[in-house]
């Protein structure tokens, strides 16, 4: 790259890391110390010259931008802040270089610190270069500041309580490698390191180059939040339904018209109603349709544990309720939906608040905007998850949708869940996508904060069923025998399910007449047998047994009570070695790279 006149500021592009093979490992980078032992380091020079095509992947600012080449400064006394390197930490010492979590922009850490995005040191001038008309800047390291009194270096997080870090990338000026034989030759570079693989270029510091090296491209303020309308089902002139997607149209003369051409057209008409959070809540989604997933309601096939179970456009089932809240199958009061992740235990462990996490309409929505191997990969996980005693919660006013985007106007956009969405002249971007700062710098949820989200109804109580009982008879005493056994009905207990969104399972729930039925057949039986016995004593002599051992009565509470454990334990069967929940549950793989 050479400089031409009137050029004052470039831009820094990253080098690439090339295997033995002669071909891009997918991953962009600053320095030569982020390639494998298997790689090569090659700077966006050579990429000019040798791979164009790779040379503008890893010059584009959404790739230079998730290039894992930071650091932390890892104590709470530094605040966990990620940063260039060790000069930029108060203590050096905490520094922890190539910390996977830290990009060049952002800083993708769940826990431990409240920072989002990457810092960077600081050289200010001091009064004397105050005085010349010097201004601060950002910079790699402490030696990127001139030295001779004009300027002093400022770590990346301020020694002051109650102090904020300000200097993000984009106020980075970095070096460059200049041509030994022709300084106006030269590339922005990082480090002194990257200018070893090119021969007959050296480094030269940021205050020393001919022009002003940029790390990246102006960093725009955190990102806007917009939130999702329906479109409508229109059949003639006559509305129909509110609808997100023409899927959700049944296809018979009904056309599916989006948010802006229902606003251009129908705002005056009863249609209206789905651009606002009313008719958005009312648009019907799918169910899945078995016992594994619970029959929930949900937006998209990907959100079941079996695709194929999927029923779109359930009746019953809208984007915020389940309206079938009196069968025995249905477990929910609410629809659910899936969610992306960043570790793989979400799998069974449901959704969890996080940098990374977030609830979303289908798994298509955790695909990485770049292409490179630098974009962190992120797991979808279906609605309902995988471990017992764990329950769905993701709520419409939690999942973030993409959005359409004008092809002539990048800031003219609305939230929509999927491509067909879009009306003609846009064009859909992903969750991820959509929140590039390089790029629509937006974030779309699908509702507004839900005030209250639906519960279940409490059950009936039911009274206990009343068991039958055989008349007294008299008959001749030949021996001591215990007395016939009396079987109490114990009433089952109702769980509260006013303030619950979970459906009680099968096994708390009253007695159905199936239930009540087989619960007669086993008293029958025991009364049946307790006759037996009676007879066999009324016509055969037999021993006294004051203790009672052996006798029908607590023959028979013994049998049942054997009976119940074993079906307790069957129902609660413990994992035998070598099985893992995918012996119980089969999960289908929505891992996303």
């Amino acid at each position: 790259m050479e400089a031409t006149a009137g050029l004052s500021t470039l831009l820094l592009a990253a080098g690439a890391c090339i295997s033995q093979d002669g071909l891009f490992s997918g991953r962009c980078a600053l320095q030569p110390a982020e390639c494998g032992l298997t790689e090569t380091y090659t700077s966006s020079f050579r990429l000019a010259l040798d791979y164009p095509d790779i040379a503008t992947i890893c010059s584009d600012q959404a790739h230079i931008h998730t290039i894992p080449a930071l650091g932390r400064c890892d104590s709470a006394s530094e605040r966990f802040i990620c940063t260039s390197h060790k000069t930029a930490c108060i203590n050096s010492v905490a520094f922890r270089e190539s910390d996977p979590d830290c990009s060049v922009f952002e800083d993708f850490r769940p826990v431990e610190t409240k920072f989002v995005r990457s810092y960077y040191g600081e050289c200010r001038p001091t009064n004397d270069g105050v005085a010349q008309g010097f201004e601060s800047y950002g910079a790699w390291q402490f030696t990127e500041c001139p030295k001779g009194g004009t300027y002093q270096f400022y770590t990346a997080d301020k020694f002051f309580a109650n102090a904020v870090p300000q200097v993000q990338c984009d106020r980075v000026k970095t070096g460059a490698c200049v041509s030994d034989s022709d300084p106006d030759q030269f590339f922005c570079a990082v480090s002194k390191e990257v200018c070893v693989a090119e021969e007959g270029f050296s480094y030269q510091k940021s205050y020393e180059v001919g022009a002003t090296c940029k790390l990246c491209d102006t960093v725009p303020p955190p990102p806007d939040t917009k939130y999702a309308k329906a479109g409508a089902c229109i059949e003639g002139n006559k509305f129909v339904r509110c609808a997100l997607i023409p899927e959700h149209c049944d296809g018979l003369g009904e056309e599916f018209f989006d948010p802006i051409t229902l606003s251009e057209s129908f705002s005056q008409t009863e249609a209206a109603v789905c651009l606002e959070q009313t008719g958005l809540h009312q648009v019907r989604v799918g169910r899945c349709e078995g016992n594994g997933d619970l029959n929930v309601c949900t937006s998209d096939k990907t959100s079941c544990r079996n695709t194929l179970s999927f029923k779109p456009n359930d009746e019953s089932c809208l984007l915020l309720e389940d309206l079938d809240v009196t069968g025995d199958e249905n477990y929910f009061a609410t629809t659910h939906f899936g969610h992306c992740s960043s570790g793989e235990d979400s799998l069974y462990e449901g959704y969890q608040e996080g940098r990374e996490n977030y609830c979303a309409w289908g798994f298509a929505e955790c695909k990485p905007a770049t292409t490179d191997m630098n974009a962190r990969p992120l797991v979808f996980s279906v609605a309902v998850p995988g471990t017992s005693e764990t329950y769905p919660t993701c709520y419409c006013d939690d999942v973030r949708t993409g959005a359409c985007v004008s092809e002539t106007d990048p800031n003219d956009i609305y939230c929509a869940v999927a491509a067909s969405a879009c009306a003609q002249g846009y064009t859909y971007k992903n969750v991820r996508t959509l929140e590039l700062a390089s790029g629509s710098n937006a974030i779309c949820y699908l509702c507004r904060e839900l005030g209250d989200i639906p519960t279940l109804p409490p059950k009936p109580t039911q009274p206990p069923i009343a068991l039958p009982t055989s008349p007294p008879t008299a008959s001749p005493v030949m021996s001591p025998v215990s007395s016939p056994v009396r079987v109490v009905p114990v009433p089952v207990p109702q769980p509260n399910t006013a303030d619950s969104n979970l459906r009680p399972s099968a096994a708390t729930q009253p007695m159905n007449k199936n239930t009540g039925a087989i619960v007669g057949i086993a008293v029958g039986s025991v009364l049946l047998i307790a006759l037996v016995v009676f007879l066999i004593h009324y016509c055969l002599p037999s021993t006294p047994n004051p203790q009672g051992i052996g006798a029908p009565g607590n023959n028979e509470i013994q049998k049942e009570d054997a009976k119940e454990v074993r079906e307790h334990a069957l129902q609660n069967k413990p994992m035998e070695a070598g099985q893992t929940q995918e012996d119980f549950v089969p999960q289908e793989d929505h891992s996303v790279n």
